[in-house]
């Protein structure tokens, strides 16, 4: 994360967009201890509860309340294990996730009353398990259908019932992570992914799922072979015969615990290395000579590899790390590589270098990336280009301030720009150095402004400061 950013300010939930749409709010979800209801509709809806505070007039609530729905996930992603040593099949306990998945919609569904189309996901086919988010239809009966739509709907149900569930101390850990555009990179793996799951938690997290779906649509728009099956398991991180029977049409994702949660991250890096051949060749060669040429210069191991001490490991697991890092932190493998440089430790720059280029050239056909597989163009820039800013962050974290002066501290008053903003560069670089972080950046004091007809800049009064190059995007022409 870095220093520009502004505080997380987009925080999307559904009765604020019900509200844009001119639907009347009127109360919020109440738990008790039979059964959930409505404190008030959404509309004039006579289900409410009587004096004694029973369910609504829904069978499919099941008399379960908000916190019981919620108690029973918690169970089968953290106790999956525990069931299946008692005795318990994995299909029983998939069986067991349908139906609670399907009361989690109804209880959402619920909570629209009359305006259910709006509601996030939707019951297609209660006794087929099929539900509907969005336009695609999702068949829980089927192992990806179940992995997709038990995650989503436990990120409708979490983000729907917050304020019943606030208070408990695990409430919206792992399992209901993910960025703005979470949904739509899920959906992504459902249009494109066949996913299976071995003998483990069938309920999947969802921000390793978007994390995987990001991955591959990395791949492909650095025009690379993306799987079209994925299994989710338990396999051994040091198995260098991993792929040999599954194929390049195949990606593995290695469960890290006992729970739903999968290394995607890992994983995907992983499964590069296994199918480009060339590319470890490549790595293997290039380390052989540069480490012959400057070996003895090495003093500091960390900053060998873009992930803390991964050098230690054989070259086809640091090898899949640095890909790791080159798809989902390309801008951290980059700050490595300015620090080693900034530092002094010129042998490592070299070889963090070489690192970089070689997974870049040989691996992605030059295709650069930001954060979370976002393509990036890296430029060189210079006093007097005209850039727009480039937000990597966007939605999730808008808005990056304009330092006050060339140092990594902010000021929260200070001004901002935004995605798409141009900017005129009037000072710099200077390069600020992160020890604990083992980063360093660019930073460059610009002018935001606007470019008028395509001809000429004009300049915000009092919008100028110090900013990193990180943030920078494509270059404005503008005719001499």
């Amino acid at each position: 994360m870095s220093a520009d950013r502004k505080p997380n300010s987009h925080s999307p939930n559904n009765n604020s967009r019900l509200l844009g749409l001119g639907i009347v709010v009127t109360g919020i979800a109440v738990a008790t201890g039979g059964g959930y209801y409505l404190a008030d509709r959404l509309d004039s809806s006579p289900k409410k509860p009587d004096a004694s505070g029973q369910l609504l007039n829904t069978p499919e609530a099941q008399s379960l309340s908000v916190k019981d729905l919620y108690s029973q996930s918690w169970d089968i992603d953290e106790k999956y294990n525990e069931r299946r040593v008692g005795g318990e099949s994995a299909d029983e306990i998939r069986k067991d996730l349908v139906r609670l998945t399907l009361s989690k919609v109804v209880a959402i569904e619920d909570v629209y009353g009359s305006h259910k189309d709006y509601s996030p996901v939707k019951i297609v086919d209660k006794s087929a398990g099929v539900i509907k988010v969005r336009d695609r239809e999702l068949d829980l009966s089927s192992q990806k259908g179940l992995l997709i739509g038990g995650a989503l709907v436990e990120h409708f149900f979490r983000d729907q019932f917050e304020k019943d569930l606030k208070d408990d101390p695990w409430f919206r850990s792992g399992m209901q992570g993910g960025s703005y555009d979470v949904v739509d990179n899920v959906l992504w793996l459902a249009d494109h992914v066949d996913l299976k799951i071995g003998d483990v938690a069938p309920l999947a997290h969802l921000e390793n799922l978007e994390k995987l779906s990001q991955g591959l649509q990395a791949l492909e728009k650095a025009g690379l072979n993306v799987p079209k099956k994925a299994r989710i398991d338990s396999y051994q991180y040091d198995d260098e015969k991993l792929y040999e029977d599954a194929g390049s049409d195949t990606i593995l994702l290695r469960v890290n615990s006992y729970d739903g949660e999968f290394d995607a991250q890992g994983s995907v890096g992983q499964y590069v290395v296994a199918n480009n051949g060339q590319l470890l060749d490549m790595y293997r060669r290039n380390l052989d000579t540069m480490f012959s040429n400057w070996q003895s210069r090495i003093t500091e191991e960390r900053l060998l590899s873009p992930s803390d001490y991964a050098s230690v490991y054989p070259d086809w697991i640091e090898l899949g790390i640095a890909v790791e890092e080159y798809i989902y932190n390309g801008v951290g493998f980059r700050k490595r590589i300015a620090y080693a440089e900034a530092t002094g430790h010129e042998a490592e720059a070299q070889l963090l270098w070489v690192k970089y280029q070689t997974i870049s050239w040989e691996g992605f056909g030059d295709q650069e990336f930001s954060i979370n597989g976002k393509p990036k163009d890296v430029l060189d820039y210079q006093i007097g280009d005209v850039v727009k800013i480039d937000d990597y962050e966007g939605y999730d974290r808008p808005g990056i301030f304009l330092r006050e002066a060339s140092t990594f501290e902010i000021d929260p008053n200070r001004p901002t720009v935004s995605d798409g903003s141009e900017v005129k560069v009037l000072e710099g670089p200077v390069v600020v150095i992160n020890h604990q972080r083992a980063q360093a950046i660019k930073i460059w004091r610009v002018q935001a402004g606007n470019v008028t007809s395509g001809r000429a800049f004009i300049g915000y009064d009092g919008k100028s400061g110090w900013v990193s190059e990180e943030w920078f995007g494509q270059k404005v022409e503008i005719p001499q």
